[in-house]
């Protein structure tokens, strides 16, 4: 019995680990392609200089979420803060669960 108990718990947080990660996967190929779009409407005038460029790009991708993470402290050029990185990340994971959640409830009206 309590091998069949664990494999049972094995087998339920394997499928809650890859729900999660296929979610997150899904999330993450949305904001990316707001984040391309910025790159080439908004933030045109970098021209692919990104060293430069990444606040208009984080602004333009989330005002919400750039004053959070980086209003007080923007990016130097060139500069890689992985720690904020993944705290804006996080911040645009949920803010496209929001919207991908009002979209749902307003088709099902």
């Amino acid at each position: 019995k309590k091998s069949f108990s664990l494999k049972f718990t094995l087998i339920l947080t394997y499928l809650w680990i890859v729900s999660c990660s296929s979610h997150s996967a899904r999330l993450d190929r949305q904001w990316k392609a707001r984040k391309a779009e910025c790159e080439e409407t908004t933030c045109i005038k970098y021209n692919n200089n990104w060293d430069e460029g990444m606040n208009c790009v984080y602004q333009c991708l989330s005002p919400y979420c750039y004053d959070l993470v980086y209003k007080n402290e923007p990016l130097e050029d060139g500069e890689v803060d992985m720690v904020r990185y993944r705290d804006f990340q996080v911040c645009l994971r949920r803010e496209q669960r929001d919207i991908n959640m009002k979209k749902n409830e307003m088709n099902s009206l």
